[in-house]
């Protein structure tokens, strides 16, 4: 038998229950929206114990089903190989889901972030010099742009279409920008560059399953390659786990690895579990190894736990969403908003009155471009906020999601090495995942369902502290930091009873904690950026929103830039980089930070250039002001 094949133990005692997630549906379903609201609950599992006729009865049914699965992981000896290790590092993370705990409190103390900021200031002198002074025709890349990466240390950027892969354009002659060269594969979807030398690519496995990890050597600018593919090392989620023969024509994906390993898989073609003896043994699960589990809903956590998912934090008996959104409601109806006007301040925009942690030991996990002292350096570049690619130190994050799912999953590869890199985590997420973030040595976890915060305190074993959601099911949600504030963005689609499109300024000083500060109503809004006291939002209907954040909690609009469609943004050096799906702006955002010229007046002095366009729209080049 291959080393690589999964084969069920004949001697163990082996037996399978209906899906922990339907299970955990049904309970939840028992806990009412005030019991929920009144103290936070956990699932749990605990050790069990089953009568001897229930193990014969499960033994019977695995014999059957051992034949079954051995066949299948028996085609992919590979992508079963990188399965097991992902099994591995998740059974190993499994209590590290500190959310509603005092473990979460103590974390941070252990492990605090650095919550510094970045103090921006130009001279007259140093904006004209710092400004624009080429232009050039746009370079075309075919098909539709997802996402973007700005390396200024080395004038480059980065981004991939549907249609061409990863693509590189030289960027150091500003706003005449050079085509250098592309991977050339269709199904990148998403990428991090570790350095010069080196890009990690999240592309589609040919055989299907889970994604695979590329490592590219990008240092040959014209010609990138591949140097290194992890097969199936990229979990996919899975909204089913009910077995049929269909699927052995592509290799398992994790969930149904997994869920195999646990017993916790529905059906097969002829191998039916005794559901009778499930109805018997409502709440206990067994694994295929004999070891048994009891999940329970409790209060005081025990053994391996996940919280609940938790309903919007709450003042008196009213949410906080509830309460900020009755202004909205009154805006949108009177039909005042605008967004060249600045939206009048809501209630409970207060500062959180928390004590902020002490500043971070390990100098070098600093934000990028974070000083005390005025510096005249401009954003450091990097991932846009859609990215679900992050690199700390020697390790990479990688997220993933699915569209109308709320489970996703996290996964950690050891990049010691970066041209073999090595799984070492791998967490469930309940947020609806869809971005990442990373302030300091605190990971945030942007999604449909809400933000988790992740402490990176030892970075290749984050912990998940602390979440805050809405009460508003939502898409497309990332989130910038500055300084103790982060500032995500949110879209509701069509209108809904207490639910609006807006940018929320959240309040991270206590991560484990955080609470909304105070939320502003925009049309359609997707990516966004910051850079000292000047926030930036990609409108999707408008363009890109520039905010005066001079105090952080309220900011206020002092412009907005033209582009149709805009989904994502990237600063550096001063540059704004405005990614839609087929093109890319650059806007020199210098004058909003002359000194001594007001946020408005400096708007009024932005320019940009369009650099990068899609083959099949015109090439057009135009300066605004």
């Amino acid at each position: 038998m291959p080393d690589n094949t999964f084969v069920f133990a004949k001697n163990s005692a082996r037996f399978v229950v209906l899906c922990s997630l339907a299970f955990s549906s049904l309970l939840v379903s028992d806990v009412s929206p005030a019991e929920a609201q009144g103290f936070q609950q956990f699932v749990c599992e605990t050790p069990a114990s089953v009568p001897e006729n229930v193990r014969g009865a499960y033994e019977k049914h695995f014999q059957c089903t051992e034949q079954v699965f051995d066949a299948w992981f028996s085609k992919y000896p590979e992508e079963v190989a990188q399965l097991q290790n992902l099994y591995q590092a998740w059974q190993s993370s499994r209590r590290h889901d500190l959310r509603g705990q005092p473990a979460a409190g103590q974390w941070v103390q252990q492990h605090p972030v650095n919550f510094s900021t970045q103090r921006v200031e130009l001279s007259p002198g140093q904006v004209s010099e710092v400004g624009p002074t080429q232009s050039g025709e746009p370079v075309q890349v075919q098909g539709e742009f997802e996402r973007l990466f700005v390396d200024r240390d080395n004038r480059r950027l980065f981004l991939t279409s549907k249609e061409e892969g990863l693509v590189s354009i030289g960027i150091a002659r500003r706003y005449a920008f050079k085509f250098e060269g592309k991977v050339g594969k269709a199904g990148a979807r998403d990428f991090f560059v570790y350095d010069k030398n080196t890009a990690l690519v999240e592309e589609t496995n040919p055989k299907g399953g889970n994604r695979d990890l590329v490592v590219l050597d990008i240092s040959n600018r014209a010609k990138p390659r591949e140097i290194a593919r992890l097969r199936g090392a990229v979990p996919e989620v899975s909204s089913s786990v009910e077995f049929h023969p269909g699927m052995t024509n592509a290799p398992p994906t994790f969930d149904q690895y997994r869920f195999i390993r646990e017993g916790l898989v529905t059906s097969t073609s002829a191998c039916q579990p005794p559901s009778d003896m499930l109805l018997n043994q409502r709440g206990t699960r067994c694994r295929p190894d004999g070891s048994c589990y009891q999940s329970q809903i409790v209060t005081k956590p025990e053994g391996i736990c996940s919280p609940l998912v938790a309903t919007s934090q709450t003042i008196g008996r009213r949410s906080v969403d509830d309460a900020l959104t009755d202004e909205f409601e009154r805006e949108w109806e009177s039909d005042r908003f605008e967004l060249s006007e600045a939206p009048a301040k809501p209630r409970f925009a207060q500062s959180s009155g928390g004590m902020a942690p002490k500043k971070s030991a390990e100098a070098r996990s600093a934000p990028a471009g974070a000083t005390g002292p005025t510096t005249t350096k401009g954003g450091d570049g990097g991932a846009g906020s859609l990215s679900q690619m992050m690199v700390h130190g020697k390790t990479l994050y990688v997220l993933s999601g699915a569209e109308n799912l709320q489970r996703g999953i996290l996964t950690s590869f050891d990049l010691s090495n970066p041209k073999n890199p090595r799984v070492r985590q791998v967490m469930d997420l309940d947020n609806g995942p869809e971005a990442l973030q990373r302030h300091d040595n605190l990971l945030l976890i942007a999604g449909r369902d809400g933000v988790v915060t992740a402490s990176l305190g030892v970075a290749s074993r984050p912990r998940l502290l602390g979440e805050f959601r809405q009460n508003c099911p939502v898409n497309r949600d990332p989130i910038v930091v500055q300084g103790a504030i982060g500032y995500r963005t949110i879209i509701v689609e069509g209108r809904r009873i207490n639910c609006t499109s807006r940018l929320e300024v959240l309040d991270l000083s206590q991560p484990h904690q955080p609470m909304m500060r105070a939320t502003y109503p925009i049309y359609r809004p997707r990516g966004l950026s910051v850079l000292g006291n000047r926030l930036f939002v990609a409108d999707e209907y408008q363009g890109v929103v520039v905010f005066d954040i001079g105090d952080a909690i309220n900011p206020v609009i002092v412009g907005t830039l033209p582009m149709t469609g805009v989904k994502d943004l990237v600063l550096s050096d001063f540059d704004l980089y405005a990614m839609s799906g087929s093109e890319i702006k650059t806007y020199y955002v210098g004058p909003l930070y002359e000194r001594g010229l007001n946020a408005t007046t400096g708007f009024g002095k932005i320019e940009g250039v369009q650099t990068v366009v899609s083959v099949s729209n015109a090439v057009v080049t135009d300066r605004m002001r």
